[in-house]
């Protein structure tokens, strides 16, 4: 990319993800975009405050690039579960205690007619210790420090963290390595899905997800064995040490501006049509990402949420 960049032919837009663009941001080969916005008075105030204000943390208050489209985690929860438990469902702006206090009491069974009450994705296998990263996200805490020669783990508030993800694995709250799926020998859609098939009550997923279900819904006749949950989603939960604050949005369409740009008119023009109501318009059609700007993010067909 930086050859790309910086060679005898410079590309003028480049389209990253999250961790590319954080990168090229520190190495100051992305063009400042605020001063182009206020030039030509190019509208920003339908994109999703939450989205601006991520690319303006990773540009240090500055905006460096715009993305049309972004993936954020929801809390998928299964409302027949909840029914048949007696347990309120969750709601909006639960934090993680919360959950798994809600987790604690829908959980219910034994072996594999185990229902689990959380799961940080739909995937059996040692779930919680693959997700923790994102859990703590929130509250930066570090593995190592910023030298990368000494850990830094060896803290209470780390050991809180891994004391509470084990509490939960090993009282079958969350699904461990141990808890793994039966399969009879045909591959189907609820093979490694602990959602799908009842096996979860609450889980993280991101957007796409949505299209998955949707369509298993629809083909609920034709799959063996699937008896189809009653589900809807919640904001993921937040630490009491960083209200409101979640891990869970992405970026892998970020549009930006090359330093050595050499057909600067053009580049400016080109990022304007891909972050305008017009383009948001056609890919809110999309079934894997929403689009940024709020007017265009509808519930996909036969869904409320």
């Amino acid at each position: 990319m930086r050859k790309l960049m910086t060679g005898a032919n410079p590309v003028d837009v480049v389209i990253l993800d999250t961790d590319a663009f954080q990168e090229i941001v520190r190495d100051g080969n992305l063009k400042q975009l605020d001063p182009l916005i206020q030039k030509d008075n190019f509208d920003t105030s339908d994109i999703i405050p939450s989205v601006l204000d991520t690319i303006k943390t990773m540009g240090d208050g500055n905006i460096y690039g715009l993305a049309p489209t972004f993936s954020s985690n929801a809390l998928f929860y299964n409302k027949t579960l909840f029914k048949e438990a007696g347990v309120e469902p969750p709601y909006d702006n639960m934090t993680w205690d919360e959950v798994f206090d809600l987790a604690r009491m829908v959980a219910n069974g034994e072996g594999k007619d185990r229902t689990f009450g959380f799961g940080f994705n739909r995937y059996p296998g040692d779930n919680a210790f693959w997700s923790v990263s994102d859990y703590v996200k929130p509250l930066q805490m570090r593995l190592f420090d910023d030298k990368a020669e000494r850990m830094t783990i060896n803290t209470p508030q780390w050991e809180h963290v891994y004391g509470t993800l084990a509490k939960l694995s090993k009282d079958h709250v969350l699904p461990g390595q141990n808890d793994d799926m039966e399969s009879s020998g045909e591959y189907g859609p609820l093979n490694h899905d602990l959602f799908l098939s009842g096996r979860v009550a609450m889980m993280l997923g991101y957007y796409g997800y949505t299209s998955e279900l949707l369509d298993a819904s629809k083909h609920a006749g034709n799959i063996k064995g699937l008896n189809m949950p009653e589900w809807d989603v919640v904001t993921v939960p937040h630490h009491p040490e960083a209200p409101g604050i979640s891990s869970g949005m992405s970026f892998n369409t970020i549009t930006a501006i090359n330093t050595e740009e050499q057909n600067p008119d053009d580049a400016w023009k080109f990022i304007q049509f891909i972050n305008s109501e017009e383009w948001a318009k056609i890919r809110s059609r999309s079934s894997h990402e929403m689009v940024s700007r709020k007017s265009y993010i509808k519930p996909k067909e036969g869904l409320n949420c």
